[in-house]
Order: structure tokens, then C-alpha cells, then sequence
């Protein structure tokens, strides 16, 4: 409308009213007065068109902003997206790494308190097996010392014979040995090799509890590492859910919820609505297709 009125103003102060349909333009019979008129329409709409330009200057700048905020959560969506499964992956890792040392934990536990329960039987069988044997090897020596004591008619007392049979043992090539004696000697050497043999099975059970102890550490060790990142992992997925959270809220306070002010401005913020739910509810492939032919 603005156009035509500038181009009928032209049109008349160039050449008057001898061109002009009276359907384009009904004059007064004046032309300088016609004139007037068509310019001060054309500064009324003019006025109008810098008041509607001031009246919507606001709503051009926050449509701009929210393009500029749309932009934004695009990135910040991709941002969000990649971190997030990230975290998740490395989360889901960490519970399985966790299950198969709970899992080896477990068993390493069961086999030690079962070795355990029996390591005391058998240890108790040692002690039994080794006092057996100490009082065999006493009365064997015993039995030598009164041998010896009937063949030399010696009076002494035990405990010097003890000693004194100690010190015939290294003596013994210059005295000759009664068949009794050689097959006592034997069975105390059979004797002492047996309680050599219990002592080194005692020591070899006592290394493999220790052994077993280590594997239950080690793993409740790991574990506990396990379980400390497995909880900065979630700290950083709160975190990360949190800040989304807390951008989404800046968002929605500053652009979908609407003031007094700008409740008859922003028509069509709506749709920032859907690019913020987008964070949390994915759309399916059917919306996607939709929004791809709007």
C-alpha cells in the first residue's frame, strides 16, 4: 500500500491528473491539495510501519536469541549424547570387570575355609602322628640305653646314659653292634625321616592357606578399586545429568515459561519445547521422518 500511494505521488506530481484512473485515485479538484494529501498518507503509514518496526524490535531480538539458543543446545545435545555413553559403557565395564572378581573372590574364599577346616584336621593328625612317634623314638633310645646297661652292667642314670648314648653314636665303629641295636637304629632313622616328611607337609598346608589368603585379598583389593570407580564414574553421569538438568530449567525459565510482558510476543518459542525434550525422550524414527518433511 505504501508503494503504490509513493508511486501514484510520483505519478501525479509528475504529470498531474491526466493519467489517473478515478479507480486508483479519486481527486478534489485540486491538485496541489490531492498532493498534500497522498504525502501525508504516505508519512502516516510510514509513522505506522516505525511503530509496528519498534513495537516487534523485541521479538525480532528473541527470535534471534532463540536461534541462537537452539544452535547451542544442538551442540550441547551431541555433547551430552557422546559423554553419556561414554560414561555408560565404561560404568557397564567396570560392574562386569567387578562381577568376575566377585565371582573369583568367592570361590577363593570357599576354598579357603575349606582348606582351612581341613588343615586342622590334618594338622591335628600331625601332632598326633608326631607325639606317636616322639615317645616311639623315646622308647626305642630307652630300650638301647638298657641294653646297653645289661651288657656292661653300668649303673648310671638315665639321663647320663641319654648322653652317654649320644656320644656312642659317633663312636660306634670302635664297638661292634648287636643285631637288636642295628634294627632300633633303623627304625629311629624311619622315624625321624617320618617326622621330617609331616613337618614339611605342615609347612607346605601352611603355605597354601597363605597363598589362598593372598588371592582373597588381592581380589577384595580390586574390588575396592573397582567399587571407587565405579562411583566417580556414576558422580560424573549425576554430574553431567544434573548440568543438563540445570541448562534445560535456564532454558525453559527464560523462553517457554512467558512474562506479562512477552506472553503476547513469543507465538512461536513452543518449539524450542520439543528440541529441549529431545535431551531426555529421543524421537523415533516416524518423528524423525516427520520433522525431516516439515
Amino acid at each position: 500500500t505504501l508503494a503504490r500511494i509513493k508511486a501514484l505521488f510520483q505519478k501525479i506530481s509528475d504529470n498531474g491528473l491526466d493519467n489517473v484512473s478515478e479507480v486508483d485515485f479519486k481527486s478534489c479538484g485540486d491538485v496541489h491539495r490531492d498532493l498534500d494529501l497522498l504525502k501525508m498518507k504516505v508519512i502516516e503509514l510510514q509513522t505506522q510501519l516505525y511503530d509496528l518496526d519498534e513495537d516487534y524490535q523485541p521479538l525480532h531480538t528473541k527470535l534471534h536469541e532463540i536461534d541462537g539458543i537452539e544452535k547451542d543446545l544442538e551442540k550441547y545435545q551431541d555433547h551430552y549424547r557422546l559423554s553419556m555413553s561414554q560414561l555408560r559403557r565404561v560404568h557397564t565395564r567396570i560392574n562386569q570387570v567387578w562381577q568376575e572378581h566377585k565371582f573369583q573372590h568367592d570361590s577363593a574364599r570357599t576354598a579357603l575355609q575349606t582348606t582351612e577346616l581341613q588343615c586342622a584336621v590334618i594338622k591335628a593328625k600331625i601332632c598326633d602322628q608326631s607325639a606317636h612317634l616322639s615317645t616311639k623314638m623315646d622308647d626305642i633310645r630307652h630300650h638301647m640305653i638298657r641294653a646297653k646297661e645289661e651288657e656292661s652292667g653300668a649303673t648310671t642314670s638315665y639321663l647320663a646314659h641319654i648322653s652317654n648314648w649320644y656320644k656312642a653314636q659317633s663312636a660306634s665303629a670302635s664297638s661292634q653292634k648287636s643285631t637288636r641295636e642295628i634294627e632300633w637304629e633303623e627304625e629311629l632313622a624311619v622315624c625321624d625321616r617320618l617326622l621330617l616328611g609331616l613337618n614339611d607337609f605342615s609347612k607346605g598346608l601352611k603355605a597354601m592357606r597363605k597363598e589362598q589368603r593372598k588371592r582373597v585379598t588381592h581380589s577384595e583389593q580390586v574390588m575396592e578399586q573397582l567399587n571407587t570407580q565405579k562411583s566417580d564414574i556414576e558422580q560424573k553421569i549425576n554430574s553431567l545429568e544434573t548440568e543438563a538438568i540445570a541448562k534445560l530449567d535456564a532454558v525453559r525459565q527464560r523462553f517457554i515459561l512467558p512474562t506479562p510482558k512477552s506472553s503476547s510476543m513469543l507465538i512461536n518459542i513452543p518449539r524450542i519445547f520439543g528440541l529441549l525434550s529431545f535431551f531426555f525422550f529421543p524421537p523415533s524414527k516416524k518423528k524423525k521422518k516427520t520433522g525431516q518433511q516439515r
